[in-house]
């Protein structure tokens, strides 16, 4: 993308899914991707010359924005202190959409970049009647809206995913999936891509 001297991230966390190892598998996921949240909005507040702010959409079977158009610091500090598991299903259409309004606040600006960083361990379970549908069509009214949201699916390798959960988060993307597999160490890589999108 060419440089740009203003955007606006979304970051859209879903209350991971758990297999029968509910107590354990969802409580770690859950802290990684907190962890992996922190240090993605501690990366792209680093980037000099751009003035940023971030929104945080929570989602599960309902969607809310937590945070909305506020600093890098702010955003961290309530991953740090404010955020629990919930639990509950993946209602990814409602996180899409709660997630661009959250940015309705922020003045008109054609060389603003508003980006959506989803954050997801599977395909959507809500609303009932066909929820991958629902996020695709939601999805496709922010890319084509006359300032385009940059749909960037993040997916959380929990194990046991189906392929179908690639497919589909490539479906609603705008440039393909990253996929994290390990959260030992911050994917370089994905930041350096999320970064170029960006700049």
């Amino acid at each position: 993308m060419d440089g740009r001297g203003f955007f606006l991230l979304g970051l859209v966390i879903s209350e991971l899914m758990a297999s029968l190892s509910r107590d354990i598998l969802c409580c770690t996921n859950f802290e990684n991707v907190r962890n992996f949240a922190k240090d993605v909005v501690k990366s792209l507040d680093d980037i000099e010359n751009r003035t940023k702010s971030f929104s945080l959409v929570e989602f599960s079977t309902n969607a809310e924005v937590k945070r909305s158009l506020v600093t890098a610091r702010n955003v961290r500090r309530y991953l740090n202190n404010d955020i629990d598991y919930m639990g509950g299903y993946t209602n990814t259409a409602e996180a899409i959409k709660k997630c661009q309004y959250s940015f309705r606040h922020s003045p008109p600006d054609e060389d603003r970049q508003n980006v959506i960083l989803l954050v997801t361990d599977g395909v959507p379970t809500r609303p009932r009647d066909d929820p991958v549908q629902a996020a695709k069509d939601e999805a496709d009214v922010v890319k084509g809206l006359s300032n385009p949201t940059y749909v960037q699916p993040v997916f959380i390798n929990a194990g046991g995913n189906p392929p179908s959960a690639v497919s589909f988060m490539n479906n609603i993307s705008s440039g393909g999936v990253f996929t994290i597999d390990d959260f030992d160490d911050l994917d370089q890589d994905a930041v350096a891509r999320l970064k170029a999108i960006l700049c």
